[in-house]
């Protein structure tokens, strides 16, 4: 019960730290093109982003073992999966 508690924990922390990261993307994709400073921008984004998910992966490994790491890293690519596969069925939509 307790390893199903902390893959499930992991999964969930992966995801919404996948949500984080690319939303974070997106919004900064959106808004590199009316910065003053876009290197800036893209610097800084990419910092936090990566700062956020390096944090939360570390949480998932204090907090429970191996299996709930890996569950974070897979609820991770599940969200990039899913926010790939909605922008190219927008791109098609518009197209």
């Amino acid at each position: 019960m307790t390893d199903l508690v902390g893959v499930l924990g992991g999964l969930s922390a992966g995801m919404a730290a996948g949500v984080v990261f690319f939303g974070g993307l997106s919004a900064t994709v959106a808004r590199i093109s009316q910065a003053r400073r876009p290197a800036v921008l893209m610097l800084l984004s990419t910092f936090l982003r990566l700062a956020f998910v390096i944090v939360t992966v570390t949480l998932v490994a204090l907090a429970w073992d191996w299996p709930a790491v890996l569950a974070a890293l897979i609820g991770l690519l599940v969200v990039r999966g899913a926010l790939v596969r909605r922008a190219r069925h927008a791109a098609r939509d518009t197209a």
